[in-house]
């Protein structure tokens, strides 16, 4: 028998009685064949924490976990519970610092997750979304909102070739890491990724890792203003890539980014360092933009046109030396 939760009614309010910690319980229900999480009612803006796991005979699984703001997450009321479901997985857990996993080895036709709130602040809505080698016919969305954020996403396949099979990851203003990564199963999309780790009014810290994936259409990554780390190494993309870090003082490192189409690498103001190894496309396209920025180059790759614009002129020793002709100019090759 589980017993959580002891209320009064004070002056018209319910009052905790005996419950010190905060976790946020969960509504899980299902809809037209989509399971649906939501904040149970009473519990807004608390920290949620969940698992969705798939059973042997098909359905998922909506699990407590332990939450960031202490004690453990109920579902319905229940540790857990189960569901048959036909159509998409719909969580939406709003403000609080909210955690979302999905298991291993889970199929699911389409997910979105929603842990984003317009009246959240940044102290206040920290998530966490981990999608651990997970399979979906459909997109997988995630957006997080304001606060200091992460999500991994690894071993995992989205889309199945057919329809739209798009990772868009949202994760608005705040010091954001998003990694999405292979450890024992290549990282694969059948359609495009994109990403964002900005809106318009933050000049916040991201961090954005990818290492081992093949995305079959087109790759977009904004980090907007900031003084953000991007790292890819071993992508290939079947479109273009478009990878913008706007304003800050940027670091970049690209190894074996192959582009089956056009490579686009716009820095922005700022001072920036951007490090390459082996990237092909049709058309190569590395802009510094506004500020001293230096381009690190090693084992070209194959592209019929390179462009190369705004960054300074290289001594051996790796500084900057004197600027001749507006930009352009020789680019320090490190062995």
């Amino acid at each position: 028998m589980l017993k959580r939760k002891n209320k009064k009614v004070l002056h018209g309010m319910e009052q905790l009685e005996g419950r010190d910690l905060m976790a946020g319980d969960v509504l899980a229900f299902v809809s037209n064949g989509h399971l649906n999480v939501v904040e149970a009612s009473g519990e807004f803006g608390q920290g949620q924490s969940v698992a969705v796991s798939q059973l042997a005979d098909g359905r998922l699984r909506v699990k407590g976990l332990a939450s960031a703001d202490g004690g453990t997450s109920l579902v319905n009321g229940r540790a857990f519970q189960d569901f048959r479901v036909t159509g998409d997985l719909k969580v939406s857990l709003g403000a609080g610092n909210d955690y979302v996993k999905l298991i291993r080895n889970t199929a699911i036709r389409g997910i979105s997750i929603d842990m984003s709130s317009t009246n959240a602040t940044a102290t206040a809505d920290k998530d966490t979304v981990i999608v651990d080698g997970i399979r979906t016919d459909n997109n997988l969305s995630i957006k997080t909102g304001v606060g200091d954020d992460n999500v991994r996403v690894f071993d995992s396949q989205i889309g199945n070739g057919v329809g739209i099979d798009n990772l868009i990851i949202n994760t608005g203003a705040g010091r954001d890491a998003i990694n999405l990564f292979t450890t024992d199963r290549v990282l694969t999309v059948k359609g495009n990724v994109v990403i964002n780790a900005t809106d318009f009014n933050e000049a916040d810290v991201d961090s954005v890792f990818l290492q081992t994936m093949t995305i079959h259409k087109n790759l977009a990554v904004n980090t907007g203003a900031g003084n953000d780390t991007v790292n890819m190494t071993d992508i290939f993309a079947g479109g273009d890539i478009v990878l913008s870090t706007a304003e800050g003082n940027d670091n970049v490192k690209l190894r074996e980014v192959r582009s089956g189409d056009d490579f686009w690498v716009l820095l922005g103001e700022g001072n920036d360092v951007l490090e390459t190894q082996y990237l092909r496309a049709d058309e190569l396209m590395l802009d510094g933009g506004a500020g001293t920025d230096r381009l690190y180059e090693s084992i070209p790759g194959p592209s019929n046109k390179i462009t190369k614009l705004n960054f300074e002129p290289l001594r051996f020793d790796g500084t900057v030396g004197t600027i001749v002709g507006g930009g352009g100019g020789v680019f320090l090759a490190k062995s």
